[in-house]
């Protein structure tokens, strides 16, 4: 089987423990409170998808000459598949009922969005960025964990979303202007955008030395494949 197909695969199934969770919640408790997080796991799916199947699936300087209005897409998209992990947020407190079940449905989902994400930016790396020059290379990925830093600021703090730049594009350039500009915002905005980003960052780093153990490969038992 194909690469890009075992691993989506992989990501099907994490998705469908995700959604029996949620599922075994709603039908527990009668209440629909995580619902949501369906919505954000769809959403975390795009920047792969379009990784996996649009983007990689091309001539790379095609892509890089042709297709930046999908790269822009998948750049704008590609917060959304960490942005699960904020969602700690609407966790109770310790003596809610529930308490540690609702922390493993959350955790699951945030483990699967983040499993997006590093598959995504590898996918981007390896075909779309793998003639450019070192320097190049890593230019453009420190630059994208920024960016994603900052998504996940503006989606958490600031609460826009991604189609906010097509159906309310004044008030989100409004925010992003004053977030970046104004001294009494720029604190929080590079606070919390360099410590996602770094989070990320080492994130990936780890993913790449894990997927790197050759050995790991090679001994991998028969019931994982």
């Amino acid at each position: 089987m194909h690469t890009d197909k075992k691993i989506t695969k992989l990501l099907l199934q994490f998705s469908a423990i995700c959604s029996a969770l949620l599922f075994y919640r709603i039908f527990k408790t009668g209440y629909l409170t995580y619902l949501f997080m369906l919505w954000n796991l769809f959403l975390a799916w795009i920047p792969y998808l379009i990784s996996a199947y649009s983007i990689t699936k091309k001539n790379e300087r095609k892509i890089l000459e042709k297709e930046t209005p999908l790269l822009l897409t998948w750049l704008l998209f590609l917060p959304n598949s960490p942005y699960i992990i904020t969602d700690l947020v609407h966790m109770g407190t310790r003596g809610d009922e529930g308490f540690w079940f609702n922390l493993l449905l959350i955790l699951s989902f945030a483990f699967t969005g983040l499993l997006l994400f590093m598959f995504s930016i590898n996918h981007i790396t390896d075909k779309v960025l793998h003639n450019q020059k070192l320097f190049i290379k890593k230019t453009i990925l420190y630059a994208v964990f920024f960016l994603c830093g900052y998504g996940l600021y503006l989606g958490r703090l600031l609460r826009f979303n991604s189609w906010d730049i097509v159906t309310d594009p004044m008030q989100l350039a409004g925010a992003i202007y004053e977030s970046l500009f104004n001294p009494l915002w720029m604190k929080e905005t590079l606070g919390v955008s360099c410590l996602f980003a770094l989070f990320l960052y080492f994130g990936y780093k780890a993913f790449i030395g894990i997927a790197s153990l050759k050995t790991l490969r090679k001994n991998e038992p028969e019931i994982f494949n």
